[in-house]
């Protein structure tokens, strides 16, 4: 390569001296080494998009189908029609498919398509008119108070037995004595209604032993839930001892009187006795005066001791077929009764001394039991007064 160079140079010194001396034009020389490869240029632009081809000739014309099924709608049906032809075909309500007779076997043509997932829920609607008003209702049920001694002063009525203010409590008779001393203290006469108060179990018991209050009680009307009064052992014990001005009673499930229970409620005046009683206990009514009742209730069966004694306000008195026992002393000093009805076919058994100071007294029995009266037990003994039932006397219903 330096060879190379130093003739290349000696050449050009050649070639200046030779044209500074305006001579002849030398041999030309030989050619020189070929230059690097220069780097490749830019690429040139894209040229413009040629027109489009022209269409190409329509493709064959394809094979004819085969021809389709000639279907005989059967309509829709709850099971396949019976005798099927070729391509009979029907809708089964019940599992919802339709089926294609193909001459041996129903196959299925089509089904109901399943119920699509519910949809977003939409916008809310805009609100509607106002309506008009509506008519007024009914006034409320009043709302409880508080009993206290101050609200019953401020109530008109009960400022003598003859005007009692009506007292209505719905309370637990827990409460029995604060009851009784409120009362007390308004100075008021009642008539009390107790019956939509709780009590525990069915024996409803005023407690012999508190005196407060019960003197200011004209009417009681007792507990839904009480089936039986309380029993006492004697006077001083009688369920509703102290309850002096006591006239009257109201008892809708009373079946039971317990022994002594009124005992010397003068002014009790009942006219009946609970529909539901069963059994009227030793004393119960003793020497209750104004006692005006004419007919036991129809399922009475048994009459304790002493149960009317000294109820002279009696002047006729029926008892029912279901009566067995009517104990000694029963209407003894019952000195207005007049008529005495015993409808049982069979004499109940009876106790001695029961209608004494009873001169006037005339008692009815079942015509067909007249002897058989007049020859029972202590029955005989008042067979001067015992007659037969007229018809019309016996027709008495409970």
């Amino acid at each position: 390569m330096k060879k190379y160079v130093v003739f290349l140079v000696f050449t050009a010194l050649v070639s200046v001296m030779l044209t500074v001396c305006e001579g002849p034009a030398g041999p030309q020389g030989i050619q020189g080494i070929q230059g690097e490869k220069g780097e490749k240029g830019e690429a040139g632009k894209t040229g413009e998009k040629g027109e489009p081809g022209a269409p190409g000739e329509p493709g064959e014309k394809g094979e004819a189908g085969n021809d389709g099924l000639s279907i005989i709608w059967k309509g829709a049906l709850d099971k396949s029609p019976e005798k099927p032809q070729l391509n009979w075909a029907y809708y089964n309500r019940v599992d919802k498919k339709s089926y294609i007779y193909d001459g041996k076997t129903w196959q299925v043509l089509a089904q109901d398509g399943e119920s699509g997932q519910q949809g977003s829920k939409g916008e809310t609607g805009g609100n509607g008119e106002t309506g008009g008003n509506g008519e007024t209702g009914g006034n409320g049920e009043t709302g409880e108070k508080e009993l206290t001694a101050e609200w019953l002063k401020n109530q008109s009525g009960g400022d003598s037995e003859d005007d009692p203010l009506l007292l209505s409590i719905n309370t637990d008779l827990s409460g029995w004595q604060k009851i009784l001393e409120i009362i007390e203290e308004a100075e008021k006469y009642v008539e009390l209604d107790l019956s939509q108060c709780d009590m525990s179990g069915t024996v409803f018991n005023p407690d012999s032993g508190i005196s407060v209050g019960k003197a200011k009680i004209v009417s009681i009307t007792l507990p839904d839930k009480a089936t039986q009064i309380a029993k006492g052992s004697s006077e001083a014990t009688r369920a509703f001892n102290g309850f002096v001005n006591l006239r009257s009673l109201n008892a809708a499930n009373l079946t039971d009187i317990g022994a002594y229970a009124f005992h010397g409620c003068s002014k009790l005046a009942l006219t009946e006795l609970p529909e539901g009683l069963t059994k009227i206990n030793t004393f119960s009514f003793r020497s209750c005066s104004s006692l005006a009742i004419k007919t036991l209730p129809p399922g009475v069966t048994e009459i304790g001791a002493n149960a009317f004694n000294g109820c002279s306000g009696l002047m006729e008195m029926t008892l029912y077929d279901k009566v067995t026992k009517i104990g000694s002393y029963a209407f003894n000093g019952c000195s207005n009764l007049k008529f005495f009805t015993c409808l049982a076919e069979t004499p109940p058994s009876l106790g001695s001394n029961d209608f004494s100071k009873n001169s006037s007294l005339v008692i009815k029995v079942p015509a067909a039991s007249l002897e058989t009266y007049k020859n029972a037990a202590n029955w005989k003994d008042l067979s001067d007064k015992i007659i037969a039932i007229n018809g019309s006397s016996r027709k008495i219903k409970p």
